[in-house]
């Protein structure tokens, strides 16, 4: 068997490594890259899916102050910009080091340091 490696960039903070072994390659979806490294990076995932929006300043300070050992954090906050604009908003506020994602990475923000 003979193992290929593979780096692929797709975005500014998006490495995937792929290892594929002759015979068991297959296609995979951009989606499914990013979802497959976003899980595997991040420990700690808050989705915000489901929330109204004045319940998410108190629900992303807790969470980040609860799990501040365990970075980095992903937060989901899905296709809403104003969802987007109040988690950074939170996060510049308790002055923590993050990256919105944009692109493929729309909707996700990423908290590197409290």
């Amino acid at each position: 068997w003979k193992i290929i490696y593979l780096t692929l960039e797709i975005h500014q903070f998006l490495r995937v490594n792929l290892y594929l072994q002759r015979g068991n390659i297959r296609r995979l979806s951009l989606m499914e890259l990013r979802s497959q490294y976003l899980t595997n990076m991040t420990n700690l995932k808050l989705d915000l899916h489901g929330l109204r929006h004045h319940e998410v300043p108190l629900k992303v300070e807790n969470f980040l102050y609860l799990n501040q050992e365990n970075m980095p954090i992903l937060i989901i906050c899905g296709n809403s910009q104003k969802m987007i604009s109040i988690v950074e908003d939170v996060l510049e506020n308790i002055d923590c080091t993050f990256e919105i994602g944009s692109g493929i990475n729309y909707g996700c923000v990423i908290v590197r340091k409290i």
